[in-house]
């Protein structure tokens, strides 16, 4: 199994207001259609909100609950995520490829923000049938905050839990973790004995962003190494790189291994 996270700033106009890239989607759909009968039925996609997932939160005041948020206002993060998800799954269609949507609102409930209760039976059964899963962050219910917006940085971290996952490849439109953004050195390697460092380092988006830039994704895949599966952050502007992060032994962009 493996699980790759296109996002949001790669597919999606992220400065805008749900505003998606059909271009670059559809040069993800045709790399993945080229090597699909390596990844039937082993492969799930999951896409970064961007324009929509940062947009819409600031737009109808829902990005936390202590907000004054209204109750009719509630449904827009699932409405235009799944109008999100929708967009990529019909371009991913046109180019053959068999995939199917998944909301994670309707999956997964939090409490203050950490995911406690999660059911992907539909997931596991649409990989038997060969499908291609996508799903994405959106807002969950939350035991704690009524509800929180869920970043899908931190999604397949939820697939490691319940599969054998044997890598995750996290495509970005930088070329991973850098020790400084003014001298953009890339670090190459994060492990068990310099993460912590890494932590201190990686800081948030320059880019509209709700659910704290690299330093959540950097959190998320420290999390996810500990539990044994290891992760790539590369830059996902070629999107060939995808192919390299699943394959490569020397993957591009930032590797996170696993230490468990």
């Amino acid at each position: 199994m493996f699980v790759v996270k296109i996002g949001g700033s790669l597919i999606t106009n992220k400065n805008e207001y749900c505003s998606p890239n059909k271009e670059e989607i559809r040069k993800f759909a045709k790399v993945l259609k080229a090597r699909w009968e390596d990844l039937r039925g082993k492969l799930i996609i999951v896409i970064g909100g961007g324009s929509y997932g940062n947009g819409v939160p600031i737009r109808f005041n829902i990005e936390k609950s202590e907000q004054d948020w209204k109750a009719k206002d509630l449904l827009m993060m699932t409405v235009k995520m799944f109008e999100w998800l929708t967009e990529v799954c019909m371009i991913f269609r046109e180019e053959g490829l068999p995939c199917y949507p998944f909301q994670s609102s309707s999956y997964c409930t939090t409490n203050n923000g950490e995911l406690i209760n999660y059911n992907i039976g539909a997931i596991e059964k649409s990989l038997e049938l060969g499908l291609l899963p996508i799903t994405s962050g959106d807002l969950t219910f939350d035991d704690t905050k009524t509800f929180v917006i869920y970043s899908s940085d931190n999604i397949p971290e939820i697939f490691v839990d319940y599969f054998r996952v044997k890598r995750v490849v996290i495509l970005t439109d930088v070329d991973g973790i850098y020790e400084s953004l003014k001298d953009q050195n890339l670090i190459k390697r994060v492990n068990k004995d310099n993460y912590e460092n890494i932590l201190n380092i990686a800081g948030s988006s320059n880019k509209q962003d709700v659910t704290g830039g690299m330093n959540n994704k950097v959190k998320a895949l420290i999390r996810i190494a500990q539990k044994g599966t290891t992760s790539i952050i590369c830059n996902g502007n070629n999107p060939e790189s995808l192919i390299e992060g699943l394959y490569s032994d020397t993957p591009p962009g930032t590797t996170i291994e696993a230490w468990n």
